[in-house]
């Protein structure tokens, strides 16, 4: 019988993980962190309601550890990390001068920890937050047509489903930041009510080069954009934009003709759904909304979020996200490729877990999971939903 020291020693050695998911060792990774009981002086500390759910609650934390380069989404290989730069990563010094970054697109919180959902705690103190903060609060006021989306980034090191949940968690720990620096209070009600986005960036989607240390530093963070609507005259100006979705459909479907343009290997059943859904996209008052799985694990974990419907992904705003737009510049084949994809295998995910949730639950599936699955089925069978290319 080993002695009562042994039994102590050998319990602290493991973290207790989720019920059926193996234990490792926690040698092999920092012990300290968003991840662990504790953490940093100075962390922040979230309710139990805060933490994410997923398939394999513990899949990130191999995400961006892989030893092999990996294929960034622009089919440039990524680089490994160098030497100490992931423990460097993990300190408040981190690898830029400021953690808070005024970026062209928005504010930028950036630097965070290699495999981190959580800002460093001196994020909280850095006076270009505080000040956005208390301006964007007055602006709202003024301005009800103003829009705020969280957009969690990741670098381009590890596996893209590792990493999409990465940029999901990341934005939203900056989110429940911004309502602990807000008081939760009439200033939070003001603010709260123009966030219209909080999640994952596309994949491919980055601030800064991923070649450098700096660029990867900038890469893992959380980007806050906001927009306003401007109401001008018709005669006082006329818009042109740099592209649209018209355009991106009569060009995809001249790709997933030939997919080998893209550089892409499909199966014969992947190009016909994709075709489906550019040909439902070229229809007018087509409904391109759908579910992804992560927006399915949302939509039961986070009801303070999401109390009545879950967030619906849209074809259209992937073809074409807004900071394209922004940027005055065209998609890409490639772009329009990858993203095709993207969507395809996203809403085969969303049809898969909510099965899963059904052959593992039978008659006790929970009602919001029943909600969805008719809300599916419905568009199904309609024609005007891009859902209708799945039956």
């Amino acid at each position: 019988m080993p002695c009562p020291d042994c039994q102590r020693k050998s319990k602290a050695a493991h973290f207790p993980f989720a019920p059926g998911v193996p234990e490792f060792d926690v040698g092999e990774f920092e012990q300290t962190g968003p991840f662990f009981q504790g953490g940093p002086a100075g962390e922040f500390e979230f309710g139990p309601d805060a933490l994410e759910t997923a398939i394999d609650p513990w899949a990130e934390l191999v995400g961006e550890f892989e030893s092999k380069p990996s294929r960034s989404p622009g089919g440039k290989t990524c680089q490994s990390y160098q030497r100490g730069e992931v423990a460097k990563s993990r300190t408040l010094r981190g690898h830029l001068p400021s953690d808070v970054i005024e970026h062209a697109r928005g504010l930028l919180i950036a630097d965070f920890g290699v495999d981190w959902r959580t800002p460093k705690a001196t994020v909280k103190n850095e006076p270009l937050l505080r000040d956005w903060l208390k301006t964007t609060i007055a602006v709202v006021r003024a301005n009800p047509s103003t829009r705020i989306r969280i957009i969690g980034l990741s670098d381009c090191v590890g596996r893209e489903r590792n990493n999409s949940l990465l940029r999901r968690g990341r934005a939203r720990r900056v989110y429940q930041l911004l309502a602990r620096l807000a008081g939760r209070g009439s200033q939070w009600s003001a603010l709260k009510k123009h966030i219209s986005f909080v999640g994952a960036a596309p994949g491919g989607d980055y601030v800064a080069d991923n070649a450098t240390v700096e660029g990867r530093a900038r890469n893992r963070g959380v980007l806050i954009e906001s927009s306003r609507t401007v109401t001008f005259d018709a005669d006082d100006v006329t818009v042109t934009l740099p592209d649209t979705i018209p355009r991106i459909v009569r060009r995809g479907l001249e790709l997933i003709k030939r997919p080998d343009q893209c550089g892409l290997r499909i199966t014969r059943y992947q190009q016909q759904r994709m075709q489906c859904i550019l040909t439902r996209l070229s229809q007018p008052g087509v409904d391109d909304r759908y579910l992804t799985g992560q927006g399915i694990l949302d939509f039961m974990n986070l009801r303070h979020l999401y109390p009545n419907e879950p967030y619906y992904a849209r074809a259209t705003q992937w073809l074409l996200p807004d900071f394209v737009v922004r940027s005055r510049k065209k998609r890409t084949d490639r772009e329009i490729c990858n993203t095709l994809v993207r969507i395809d295998q996203d809403i085969i995910d969303g049809r898969h877990l909510i099965n899963r949730y059904y052959a593992t639950h039978g008659a006790a599936t929970p009602a919001r999971i029943q909600r969805l699955r008719d809300w599916v089925a419905r568009k199904q069978n309609d024609d005007r939903s891009i859902y209708s290319c799945y039956k």
